[in-house]
């Protein structure tokens, strides 16, 4: 019962100081960093496609 009672304690939440309205003023760092890990992924996604097509092209030639 006393564990049942703490995880209950625990699970509520926490009375905050904020109002739960954020303010934005601008990117953030993990906005930057999922754009750099986005792009990387596309260049990698599309360097692979070309390789691909190269591969393809060479086999129906011979």
């Amino acid at each position: 019962m006393r564990v049942a009672l703490i995880l209950l304690a625990l699970s509520a939440p926490a009375h905050a100081a904020h109002t739960g309205i954020v303010r934005r003023n601008g990117y953030g760092w993990s906005d930057v960093a999922i754009f750099v890990i986005v792009a990387g992924g596309l260049l990698l996604a599309q360097a692979a496609m070309r390789r691909r097509a190269r591969r393809a092209e060479r086999e129906r030639r011979d």
